[in-house]
């Protein structure tokens, strides 16, 4: 995995930490920005975004990440079992909880989904990249049909693209915090892939 997308996750989410902690002129323009840019409003619109965003929440992750992590210890996969766990239980949830927790800043008022409390960085982000990016390493190690390791490849990543408009869509986030969710976990998840897994228990990783 390129070194230089990491090194370049990691500025994004530095970038982005800092403009939060100094309350900075800039991120607000960027955030104003990146709202006007969602401006066509509509109800199915807003029925495909409320859809959608359910596949980044706590319940579906903990329910997909249980089902996956036992066919893999059944299979006997037990690296890529704690793999899976790792991102989505550790990186996607108890890293988010303390920078949340750290930060503390405000959710966009007023909301088209309630929701509770802070906003940086963007959970439902983790999330999105650490199951569904999980998934898609998953899929590049254990099937050997290239063409359906693409589709998984595509339809993951788009996924994972569509949760994260749906944050700000439904107001719920700043485009900073999702931003910074999404470059905060590939972080996390090439760095988990390097101490769990390593280049020589891995085959046909993207």
């Amino acid at each position: 995995m390129s070194r230089l997308t990491t090194l370049f996750a990691g500025v994004i989410f530095s970038l982005m930490l800092l403009g939060v902690l100094t309350h900075a002129t800039w991120l607000s323009q960027f955030n104003h920005a990146g709202q006007t840019l969602i401006q066509l409003r509509s109800p199915m619109a807003e029925t495909f975004f409320m859809t959608i965003t359910q596949m980044g929440s706590v319940f579906t992750a903990t329910v997909l990440t249980t089902l996956l992590v036992i066919c893999l210890f059944i299979w006997r996969q037990f690296r890529w079992g704690w793999f899976l766990t790792v991102n989505v239980a550790g990186c996607a949830g108890c890293v988010t909880y303390l920078i949340k927790n750290w930060v503390r800043n405000p959710r966009p008022q007023p909301q088209l989904l309630p929701e509770t409390g802070y906003s940086f960085p963007s959970g439902h982000s983790m999330v999105a990249v650490l199951l569904y990016g999980s998934c898609i390493v998953l899929a590049h190690q254990m099937m050997q049909n290239k063409w359906l390791r693409q589709i998984i490849t595509w339809s993951f990543g788009s996924l994972i693209g569509l949760i994260a408009i749906s944050r700000v869509y439904l107001k719920v986030h700043y485009l900073s915090d999702v931003i910074a969710g999404l470059s905060l976990a590939w972080l996390l998840l090439q760095l988990s892939y390097v101490l769990l897994i390593g280049e020589k228990h891995a085959a046909n990783h993207p």
